[in-house]
This record gives structure tokens, sequence and C-alpha cells, in this order.
């Protein structure tokens, strides 16, 4: 049942990517005439600050700094037993002034608490050291992410992970 849930969320989400790169291929501007985006369409953003629900644990903060076309971004949180930390580097394939799409490469680790029913680990926990590639959308501020990731603990690997949420732009 979670996986079929899975399969039916995951392809929405690419359904929505391919609408927006679809139509937001375009810049209009005040003379109503269309040019072709370059990465040259805006290059102000400099730091991306908020929060997400996904991995590496329940609730992250998100620290995002953006150097040309590179993102440098720490996601994590600390809740006592429940806590994660994820360092992406990451290459901005396509940008406008209001969403950007990357490909990142992330180092990370989970920590889940034990006898938990929401994360399903038993009396020794769960643990997960892990290196993931994931593709990181976002629209002005919403943030969807997605990857997969292998590496060693007690979970399941390869493991699909997802992150949503939001962040401010700092220009």
């Amino acid at each position: 049942m979670f996986f079929k849930s899975l399969v039916v969320n995951m392809r929405n989400i690419i359904v929505l990517l391919f609408i927006s790169i679809l139509f937001g291929s375009k810049v209009y501007s005040f003379d109503n005439s269309i040019r072709p985006l370059s990465y040259e369409a805006d290059s102000s953003l400099v730091y991306e600050a908020g929060f997400a629900i996904g991995n590496p644990s329940a609730l992250n903060f998100n620290l995002i700094y953006h150097h040309n076309q590179f993102i440098f971004r720490g996601t994590g949180s600390y809740f006592g037993p429940l806590h994660g930390l994820q360092i992406d580097f990451g290459y901005k394939i396509y940008q406008t002034h209001s969403m950007y799409h990357a490909f990142t490469i992330a180092g990370g680790f989970s920590r889940y608490p034990k006898n938990n029913n929401i994360f399903d680990t038993g009396d020794e926990g769960a643990s997960y050291d892990y290196i993931s590639l994931n593709y990181i959308f976002n629209c002005n501020g919403l943030q969807l992410g997605t990857g997969l990731s292998t590496g060693e603990g007690n979970l399941t690997s390869p493991r699909v992970s997802v992150q949503i949420g939001f962040n401010l732009w700092f220009r």
C-alpha cells in the first residue's frame, strides 16, 4: 500500500516538473516580447533559508548558498534521538528569476528513535549513513527534492529520499 502511494506521488511530481519546464522556458518582458532563457536570466540569488519535511530527519532546517550556477546546501535537525544532517554540492541546470532546477551529490546521516511506530524502528532504533544523488526543484521558494541514496546502517539500501518545504530567498 505504501509503495503504491509513493509511486503515484512520484509520478505526480514528475508531471508537475515537466509542466514547469515546458511553460517556464520563456521570459516575458514589459514590452510583451518573448526571449529564450539563459543562465544570465538571473544570477542575483545568493542565499536561501527555510524548513522542509523529509530526509534526513522529519523536520529539517535548510540553508543554501548560491555561487553562479553552483549551490551548496546544508539541511538537517536535532530532536534528541531523532536527528540527521545532509550536505549537498550541486549544479543548477536551469534558472529563471523565480525558479531553478539542480542536481546535487550529497553525504549525510540519519538517526531514528527506538521503538517508534512512525519510523518502524525496533529496540535498537535505526541509523543510516549515506551518499546520494538528488534533484531539486525550487519555484518561488517552494522546494521539492528527490533522490536515491545508498549507504550503511540498519535501514534498507538503496533508499528513495523526498523533501518538500519552503525557503526564503535573499538576493
